[in-house]
């Protein structure tokens, strides 16, 4: 049998560069300071975050609920609310953790 490879080094770093945005993102929503921007991998995240805003890019909380293994449990929220179940995974568990309300900050702004 193979040896398992060795784990990778920088895994526990970027958990908590994750969590630390997130609960960042958590933290600036319920405080109203900074403003924080919904905004896709194709928006001007650039000009938000130099505008003063956290930017919070649902692409990612996607990847994050698959990985954690909540996107089967949100994605029927979506569904129903008429969007097809056909489009990006993504996009669905993470408007299904909206509809359900859990994990979304509120945001200022959406682009």
């Amino acid at each position: 049998m193979a040896e398992a490879p060795p784990p990778i080094k920088s895994t526990k770093q970027m958990k908590k560069l994750m969590a630390d945005h997130f609960l960042g993102l958590d933290r600036a929503a319920r405080e109203g300071h900074p403003k924080v921007a919904w905004c896709t991998s194709v928006g001007p995240a650039e000009l938000l975050l130099a505008m003063g805003f956290d930017v919070y890019y649902p692409e990612n909380h996607g990847a994050l609920l698959g990985a954690t293994r909540m996107s089967a449990e949100l994605i029927p929220y979506a569904n129903a609310a008429g969007y097809s179940p056909d489009i990006c995974s993504y996009l669905t568990s993470d408007i299904g953790a909206y509809l359900k309300g859990v994990t979304i900050p509120r945001t200022s702004v959406r682009i």
